[in-house]
């Protein structure tokens, strides 16, 4: 199962992308899958066709990683948001 990711590129601008899963402690690189922009557009230098992009973690800032409805299943919420 794919986990959904925000890659934050250093002096770029954050998209929303999939990860296979995390990368080992010592990789120097990710391999992401579907980048998008935030708004779930095309992003620019994303050719039509590419199916994987590898990005050197150097160039990363930081990842953040999405719950799944999966994950939110097991979760409490607080009490103002259990109407929501």
């Amino acid at each position: 199962m794919a986990i959904q990711v925000i890659v934050h590129v250093v002096n770029e601008e954050a998209f929303i992308a999939e990860m296979e899963d995390m990368p080992p402690t010592g990789a120097s690189f990710i391999v992401i899958s579907n980048p998008r922009s935030r708004e779930n557009k095309s992003l620019q230098w994303a050719m039509s066709g590419a199916i994987r992009f590898i990005f050197p973690l150097d160039r990363i800032a930081f990842i953040e990683l999405m719950m799944s409805e999966q994950d939110r299943e097991g979760i409490e919420p607080f009490y103002r948001d259990r109407g929501r």
